[in-house]
């Protein structure tokens, strides 16, 4: 809860800099997707009040949207060859998504953990250059197909230290976050 509000901080300082009202993409895995995990089963969403980019909005108010353009599985920048096709690599999908979403002020972007699973191979240097990316991309992209609307500013957030990362990468065979 202490992260939502220095979220919230943030954004409240930042936020005389944008029109009414203030457009916030969260870029996300499946954390922000909703995802609730059952072994052995099809997966299911947590409801609408307790995905946290939901919760962000209600917070905010009326004056802020937020846009949830989170999915099960996105990576940095890692393409999955056992669901080719099924957009996970962050960086391919990142530009047509602010696009689609224009004007967009905000950009947050919360993924990485799925970087850890085995098959990618991934060290936390290579997640962090993933992420410096996804930053990259939105920090590049200005108005995107034929408009004029300025590239949105940018928070990286990450749900776990970077020593547990290393921890957790060692346990992760196969799981999707």
């Amino acid at each position: 809860m202490k992260k939502l509000f220095f979220l919230i901080a943030i954004l409240a300082f930042v936020s005389p800099c944008f029109a009414k009202p203030i457009r916030i993409m969260v870029y996300g895995d499946s954390l922000s997707w909703g995802f609730i995990p059952n072994e052995g089963r099809p997966s299911e969403r947590y409801p609408v009040d307790s995905r946290w980019p939901d919760v962000l909005q209600k917070e905010l108010g009326s004056d802020y949207e937020v846009i949830n353009e989170s999915l099960n599985g996105r990576t940095t920048d890692a393409s999955d060859n056992q669901l080719a096709g099924a957009g996970l690599d962050g960086s391919a999908y990142l530009p047509a998504a602010i696009t689609s979403h224009h004007p967009v002020d905000l950009v947050i972007i919360m993924v990485g953990g799925n970087d850890l699973k085995a098959a990618y191979n991934r060290t936390p240097f290579r997640i962090a250059l993933g992420a410096g990316h996804l930053i990259d991309i939105c920090n590049t992209i200005g108005g995107g197909l034929g408009t004029t609307y300025k590239s949105p500013k940018v928070l990286l957030i990450h749900s776990h230290p970077i020593g547990i990362l290393v921890k957790a990468q060692k346990k992760m065979v196969g799981m999707v976050l």
